[in-house]
């Protein structure tokens, strides 16, 4: 995001042209039909990837995928896993949690930052409730050999909340412009990509993709909303602080 999109994003809130209650509004009424859909969704295939190694459809995407022999196809998936690897994620985090703090948006750098630490806490959780096991080699090809647990996918779950709220704040604070589109595209190809990029990897079956874009989105909205709760705090504050 670039320093004066951001200060102009910025000043429309605080003179109110864009009306963070009625945003705030709107993302609740979207929030509540997510979550009657997606959350009874994601119950089901979480109890049933308790009781369930795999499914049949899981082991047919992932061998149609892994037929798939284009080295820049496989070097897209590996690239695009690369920035959810372990300290690798966990470094990004601090520097773009960073880069906000240096533009001077505390409350999006810290949403940021919760989202990603406080998820990753809550995908560990799910993680150790189900604890479903990981694709194997005798089924599939398996590119990395893991220890933690396959439902759902912790680097899908990561990526819906780091990069999926740093496309909503993009897309929300920016106004329409080349970098804008730019920012869009980056961030929102991620979360697209990622889920393919591990089952292409064998590192986790599809059911365990669905299952983590399905909480990744719930924890996403909360988090959006607990966004929108500062944001207003913070301009209701502004007229006293002056």
């Amino acid at each position: 995001m670039g320093n004066d999109a951001i200060a102009k994003s910025n000043e429309l809130l605080t003179v109110h042209t864009v009306d963070p209650h009625k945003i705030r509004q709107r993302h609740r009424r979207l929030m509540l039909r997510v979550l009657i859909f997606a959350l009874p969704l994601a119950v089901v295939l979480a109890v049933s990837a308790a009781y369930v190694t795999y499914f049949s459809l899981d082991l047919s995407i992932t061998q149609e995928l892994q037929e798939i022999s284009n080295p820049l196809f496989r070097g897209l998936m590996i690239g695009v896993s690369w920035f959810g690897n372990s300290r690798h994620g966990v470094i990004i985090t601090v520097l773009l949690t960073a880069v906000l703090l240096l533009m001077r948006l505390k409350i999006e750098a810290w949403t940021l930052l919760i989202s990603s630490t406080v998820g990753e806490l809550v995908d560990f959780a799910i993680k150790t409730i189900v604890a479903r096991p990981r694709p194997t080699i005798d089924l599939v090809s398996v590119y990395t050999h893991l220890n933690s647990k396959s439902f759902p996918s912790g680097h899908v779950f990561h990526y819906v909340a780091l990069y999926g709220l740093l496309f909503y704040l993009v897309y929300v604070l920016m106004p329409r412009s080349i970098l804008r589109t730019v920012f869009l595209v980056i961030f929102g190809s991620l979360v697209c990509l990622v889920g393919i990029s591990r089952m292409y990897l064998g590192e986790h079956w599809a059911s365990d993709v669905v299952g983590a874009y399905l909480f990744g989105s719930i924890w996403l909205l909360l988090i959006i909303d607990f966004y929108w709760h500062l944001k207003i705090r913070q301009l209701r504050l502004k007229p006293q602080q002056g």
